[in-house]
């Protein structure tokens, strides 16, 4: 078996959208917030990379482990609210972050590791921190899975590109368990 590391894709182009304050009142009940926790750090936004998910940021990744999700919940906002799932990260000490990924709209209530909303995440980062993103890369590094018994790290790039926006790489480690061919 082996092992390889680096960047595995960069993100596709982005779109941001608001998300309404019920919206925004209705997802913390569904994870057993109080209300108010999930515009404590920064006011929570929808990031669509072909997934749309709303992003949420906690205080501390601690809080984000203690989630208590109702996914039958989840599931019919996000189908109401034409998303895909809901991101939910908290930074650590450590400057490392946790982050749950909800996704019950496609029979997934919670991913162990999804590159795509870690990037969207990262979107969520850069708008949020412009002064801390540079022509240079800034990393992140995600830990996700622990709750499911799957712990999995996630490096995401950000970094401005020449026309203003953000360039986003994500990828982390991965074990080939299989390999083959296939005919189609």
């Amino acid at each position: 078996m082996s092992i390889k590391l680096g960047y595995l894709f960069k993100l596709p182009s982005y779109k941001t959208s608001s998300i309404s304050p019920e919206v925004i009142v209705d997802l913390e009940k569904f994870l057993n917030l109080c209300e108010g926790s999930c515009s404590q750090c920064n006011t929570p936004f929808c990031v669509d990379v072909g997934p749309r998910n709303a992003i949420i940021q906690l205080p501390n990744g601690a809080d984000v482990l203690n989630l208590n999700p109702n996914f039958q919940a989840i599931f019919e906002c996000c189908s109401k609210n034409s998303l895909t799932g809901v991101q939910i990260f908290g930074m650590y000490n450590d400057g490392t972050y946790e982050l749950r990924s909800f996704c019950p709209v496609h029979g997934v209530n919670e991913d162990p590791a999804n590159g795509s909303g870690a990037g969207s995440v990262g979107v969520f980062f850069a708008l949020n921190n412009p002064s801390i993103i540079s022509s240079d890369f800034a990393h992140l590094l995600f830990n996700q899975g622990k709750i499911l018994g799957r712990n999995a790290l996630i490096r995401v790039a950000i970094k401005l590109s020449a026309n203003g926006l953000y360039d986003i790489h994500v990828g982390g480690g991965s074990k080939i368990c299989i390999s083959g061919t296939a005919e189609i």
